[in-house]
């Protein structure tokens, strides 16, 4: 079976992470997207914007040959896959519901005429 090779980049550290094995880049980016928006602190949630995920290749477990990718594929940085905060969420909807409520008043006040 084929499984690719992906590996973060720290970009405090200037340095690739140990390389880890997925199956696709969908579960690849789940994982990453975990890492994220872990509930309990670690490096990668604390400093999302200083790690992007690549696909730097891929491995044939049958014969052990490995292919790199050149140049490797970025998936993108852990801001992209940050999770809007649940405070953010409900600010923002208290916002719009204000902002609606002003609409409505306004609307009627220009019906009233």
């Amino acid at each position: 079976m084929i499984s690719k090779i992906y590996t973060f980049y720290d970009a405090a550290a200037k340095a690739y992470t140990t390389p880890f094995f997925m199956h696709n880049d969908g579960l690849a980016i789940r994982a990453f997207s975990d890492n994220v928006n872990a509930e309990e602190e670690n490096n990668i949630s604390k400093h999302p914007d200083q790690f992007t995920l690549f696909c730097i290749g891929e491995i044939d477990d049958s014969n052990a040959a490995v292919a790199t990718y050149e140049p490797a594929k970025n998936l993108g940085n852990g801001l992209q896959y940050q999770n809007p905060s649940k405070e953010a969420t409900q600010t923002d909807l208290h916002m719009l519901w204000d902002a609606i409520n002003e609409i409505s008043d306004l609307i009627k006040k220009q019906t009233e005429h």
